[in-house]
């Protein structure tokens, strides 16, 4: 055989035998494309993470895309507080009018489509200032408990509240 005859026969050795040598690196007691676990993994299973639960999944909220307050700035002596008018599907449910700093100041059991509402205060507004109008979905009771009744929400995940201002004359 001549040397340009064994040299190309050397090459063509090299050319096969190279790829056979970088396919064998990855393990040589499994074949390359089979994976294995290190020893103590575990092994989870190939299905999406859960979602995480909503909160009206977890009961803290309840959903009502229909859900509405509407409530006009007014005056009057603090005694009471005039809703114009109240929407919803579910039900039945409890309007709480608060102040901006939570304390309740009255609360009424309200059905759909309540109009108008009138709210008798049990803790008087004795200055002018601005209050809130929330709806909570009533644990059937009747009567506001905050640790039982659930806030509503509506179809963009907001709580149902209005905020109006109260003019004390």
């Amino acid at each position: 055989m001549s040397s340009s005859a064994s040299r190309r026969l050397s090459l063509i050795a090299a050319a096969v035998a190279v790829p056979l040598i970088v396919a064998g690196c990855g393990s040589s007691a499994q074949p390359a494309a089979e994976v294995t676990q290190p020893t103590g993994a575990i092994e989870l299973p190939n299905q999406p993470a859960p979602a995480a639960p909503s909160p009206q999944q977890d009961g803290l909220v309840a959903s009502d895309p229909f859900a509405d307050i509407e409530v006009d700035d007014q005056f009057g002596n603090g005694s009471s507080v005039a809703v114009t008018s109240v929407l919803l599907q579910r039900g039945p449910a409890v309007l709480v009018i608060s102040d901006l700093s939570g304390q309740v100041l009255g609360t009424k059991k309200v059905t759909p489509r309540s109009q108008p509402v009138s709210v008798q205060l049990d803790t008087p507004v004795a200055i002018s200032q601005e209050l809130l109008a929330t709806l909570y979905l009533d644990n059937g009771n009747g009567s506001f408990d905050p640790s039982k009744d659930t806030p509503m929400i509506d179809d963009e995940g907001e709580p149902v509240s209005e905020d109006f201002d109260y003019v004390v004359q």
